[in-house]
């Protein structure tokens, strides 16, 4: 059995951690050397400890089971899908450039899941799926239209997976638009309408 849980802010390492996973090389070449002597996971932590922009636990729900994280979603409204301000002053314009599209596009008046991650060991028993009712139901309570997401066209797992949901393409993200190490098939932004999930 599990249950569904709010993060909170003794949550924000392992946040973090997950969402670096999930992210597939994005959060490691924003962050990565950017202040010495801090990691990109020491930074990611911060910015939901400061609650900058959507990255704010209340947007993360953990799926448990036992004592085990076994799931996250990590979800806000479109609207607030932007390059965070304090990003904007800090990151230098190249490394924030080959990232905006990943950090800002997505489906209008929807949902947008910037990560939804399942522990390896938990995956292939249903707790993705219910972690996207938990995203529908949300999006439905915030009166949105649809759910978007980005992820990687290489990711053929996820892509299966979110297909299986009802999500189709919304826009293709070509690899010269996005040039992060180790996708050269580039991303795709993708979208199912509230009826779907």
């Amino acid at each position: 059995m599990f249950t569904f849980h709010t993060a909170t802010l003794d949550d924000a390492d392992q946040i973090a951690d997950i969402i670096i996973a999930t992210s597939e090389g994005i959060v490691e070449h924003l962050l990565e050397d950017l202040i010495p002597g801090l990691s990109a996971k020491m930074i990611l932590s911060a910015a939901f400890i400061q609650r900058e922009g959507p990255y704010n636990t209340d947007n993360v729900i953990r799926c448990v089971h036992g004592n085990a994280i076994v799931g996250l979603l990590f979800s806000y409204p479109s609207s607030d899908h932007a390059v965070p301000l304090l990003m904007e002053s800090m990151l230098p314009a190249k490394r924030l450039a080959a990232a905006r599209p990943v950090l800002e596009r997505c489906a209008p008046d929807s949902l947008y899941i910037n990560s939804l991650w399942i522990a390896e060991s938990y995956r292939g028993q249903k707790y993705g799926s219910a972690l996207m009712l938990e995203a529908f139901s949300r999006c439905k309570s915030l009166g949105l239209q649809r759910v978007s997401l980005f992820c990687w066209n290489d990711n053929e797992r996820a892509m299966r997976f979110y297909a299986k949901k009802g999500f189709a393409l919304y826009e293709h993200l070509p690899p010269d638009l996005i040039p992060v190490k180790g996708h050269a098939l580039g991303g795709s932004i993708l979208s199912c309408p509230l009826q779907g999930g």
